[in-house]
């Protein structure tokens, strides 16, 4: 009986709240402020790989008037899922920040299970700051060889859960204060020519 009650009782409550907030929100609150700023995207713009899913690109403009974008990729013919297996980061440069981008390099490719970020990086930021470039991004491992074709729930879920045995070892990041299978990283770039 209590069961069934939850079934109900949950939405009812969140339909409640719904319904007391619309005579507190007017329809202008709800408009987009960029709405209005906003022009149609380049067809010739962006940035592809044949045979590569491209996410998260993050742009920054370098001291040569370039625009530097880096991004993660991994293999169209693993699967939307392997990004938590398959991920790294690249490197892609244009003209202007609209693009079209071309591929420089692979940035943070995989460097083995020994690193907390040995596997897979994901989610890059760059960033500019005091004169550095700052690039933050996602990263994890496990303990078994790379996939090339699809992965189950099962592996997904072990990976991003950081639930892979990797012997029994617990990874920690060299400059993290958290350890971990999964976290952020800061990589400070002190000149941007080193990566470009």
């Amino acid at each position: 009986m209590i069961s069934k009650m939850n079934k109900f009782f949950y939405p009812l409550c969140f339909l409640i709240a719904l319904s007391g907030l619309s005579s507190v929100l007017k329809a202008e609150d709800l408009k987009n402020p960029f709405a209005d700023q906003l022009g149609a995207a380049p067809m010739e713009g962006s940035f592809k790989m044949k045979g590569y899913i491209i996410w998260g690109g993050s742009v920054v403009k370098g001291d040569d008037g370039r625009f530097y974008m880096f991004a993660s990729r991994w293999l169209k013919s693993a699967d939307m899922r392997n990004w938590v297996t398959n991920s790294e980061i690249v490197l892609a440069s244009a003209d202007k920040a609209e693009g079209p981008y071309e591929f420089e390099k692979v940035v943070l490719p995989p460097r083995g299970p020994e690193y907390w970020d040995g596997m897979m990086t994901h989610n890059p930021s760059i960033r500019r700051h005091e004169g550095k470039y700052i690039l933050f991004y996602i990263g994890t491992t496990y303990d078994f060889e790379r996939p090339t074709s699809k992965i189950d729930r099962e592996v997904y879920g072990q990976v991003w859960n950081g639930k892979s045995s990797l012997k029994g070892m617990r990874i920690c990041g060299s400059r993290t204060p958290m350890c971990g299978r999964r976290t952020t990283a800061t990589t400070w770039l002190p000149k941007f020519s080193a990566i470009t």
